[in-house]
């Protein structure tokens, strides 16, 4: 019988209050980049690529080392090649600059959707196993939530914005 502790309750609130806060600070300034454009365009798509992917790199790199040992436990591709996991936050921060100075067209958006549709799909699976979840390395030492649906999700809608993008 699991105990109910009232701390791990806040604590969990507060981490997933500063995650929101973040997604909403992110959707906010790529409103900004993006200008008068609509929150459906490609010019605010791309935006909110570039900087999701700057900032989560930028998370990951924070916290680096247990990034680097975490990703591979529910990533599919650093499982097979484990410096993968190493270049990952970097691999973030190129395609998010690329995504902002709307460099590398249909490249860029086929190697985004690949690599965050991919990780999609390991985030799946490992949440559909029982068992305890590691935490979401996304997020580096910034947010501590375990891996979820909300990880999935995040995954899958960048990943299918990069195909919107691909085929537009």
């Amino acid at each position: 019988m699991k105990i109910h502790n009232a701390q791990d309750e806040i604590n969990k609130t507060v981490e997933y209050a500063k995650f929101a806060g973040i997604i909403a600070a992110i959707l906010i300034v790529a409103w900004f980049i993006a200008g008068t454009q609509g929150i459906l365009s490609v010019p605010y798509m791309m935006a909110v690529m570039g900087v999701f992917l700057i900032v989560f790199a930028c998370f990951q790199l924070i916290g680096y080392k247990s990034f680097v040992g975490m990703f591979p436990e529910y990533d599919p591709i650093a499982k097979l090649v484990p410096a993968y996991a190493y270049a990952y936050p970097f691999i973030g921060i190129i395609l998010g600059a690329l995504y902002l100075f709307d460099i590398g067209g249909a490249w860029r958006d086929g190697i985004t959707a690949f690599i965050l549709l991919i990780g999609a799909g390991g985030v799946y699976l490992n949440i559909r196993k029982d068992g305890s979840r590691p935490h979401c390395a996304c997020l580096g030492n910034i947010i501590k939530l375990p891996l979820s649906w909300v990880t999935f999700f995040e995954d899958a809608l960048m990943g299918l914005m990069a195909l919107i993008m691909l085929f537009l």
